[in-house]
């Protein structure tokens, strides 16, 4: 599928950016023909900041339909503006669950991504417990979308891998990847990666995690071994 009868689309991203990550994943559900850049965030090309973005930053769309470039910036913009071309990211047309779709991502960003930057990059030990409090806070939202009534175990009870699924699932495999490998700062609360498979209230993010594995768009996309390289590359360079 293309975007349209000419056009062709280019993302510029980066295997440890969990933001582009939700774009290569839109990509991948639309089943949109593209083609990837990938940039490496540690050495950007000097051409990156004046010809493709002005924030320096990863994710970028770029659409070119005879040779005019519409370029995107934004991780959630690119979602949605995938959505509009392939009508494949939200699980529903309707305004109300498409709002809550909004929303359950905008809550994970609170409740969690604050604690998981201040314990991984800033190796503040204090934020580890405070990062599974936030996961925990995470999996209670998620169990009132019960998927006994709504059919499946998707982030809205849905049955498939839409916007909400994408929007937080690079992030909560990042979390996982870290702690698996020791890189979150020694405390004497649980292993983030040990609590998530064995503490009762992270049991509905457990389950949507495990229903997460089953995706063929995410297996394509997640490469933790693309993800942890320059990860401890940028950690190696913070800690010098």
């Amino acid at each position: 599928m293309t975007a349209g009868s000419d056009s062709k689309l280019l993302l510029y991203t980066a295997k440890v950016c969990p933001y582009a990550a939700r774009a290569e994943l839109a990509l991948e559900l639309a089943g949109l023909d593209y083609d990837v850049f990938e940039v490496d965030l540690m050495n950007k090309p000097s051409w990156y900041a004046d010809k493709i973005n002005a924030a320096s930053k990863v994710p970028v769309l770029v659409s070119t339909r005879d040779n005019v470039e519409f370029k995107l910036p934004e991780s959630l913009v690119i979602v949605e503006y995938i959505h509009d071309l392939s009508g494949r990211i939200f699980a529903s047309e309707d305004a109300q669950h498409r709002a809550v779709s909004r929303y359950i991502v905008q809550r994970y960003e609170q409740l969690v991504q604050p604690h998981y930057y201040a314990a991984a990059i800033n190796s503040q030990s204090e934020s580890v417990g405070a990062l599974l409090e936030g996961l925990k806070q995470f999996s209670a939202l998620l169990g009132t979308f019960d998927p006994a009534t709504r059919g499946g175990a998707y982030i809205q009870g849905g049955t498939r891998f839409a916007y909400a699924d994408l929007g937080v699932a690079p992030f909560v495999a990042r979390i996982l990847s870290v702690s698996r490998e020791g890189l979150l700062p020694k405390t004497d609360a649980p292993a983030v990666h040990e609590a998530f498979a064995s503490d009762p209230a992270l049991a509905r993010l457990n389950e949507w995690w495990s229903a997460v594995q089953t995706e063929p768009a995410w297996n394509k996309v997640w490469d933790e071994t693309k993800y942890l390289a320059p990860f401890k590359r940028r950690l190696a360079s913070l800690n010098k």
